[in-house]
């Protein structure tokens, strides 16, 4: 298995800006993160409010990443203000 770490974050395969919320949303291996992997090898978190989201693929993960507001309950609510 390869090692992560982008911006030498344990885990992270990367980070961008969400060009709708501007928060940054980063993509990690779930295990070398120490995240929950109980549902999903990999994990789409929302930097700026903690939320978690898992995945089987990491294809799957990496179309979380550009939008926030699907899964992100705090982004969601943002977006509705």
């Amino acid at each position: 298995m390869r090692d992560y770490r982008f911006n030498d974050l344990a885990g992270c395969v990367e980070q961008r800006r969400s060009r709708l919320t501007r928060h940054m949303v980063g993509l990690y291996h779930a295990d070398q993160a120490q995240l929950d992997s109980s549902a999903g090898p990999w994990a789409t978190i929302c930097e700026e409010h903690g939320h978690i989201i898992n995945h089987d693929t990491l294809a799957l993960a990496r179309s979380h990443l550009g939008d926030p507001t699907g899964w992100c309950e705090s982004c969601m609510a943002e977006e509705k203000n």
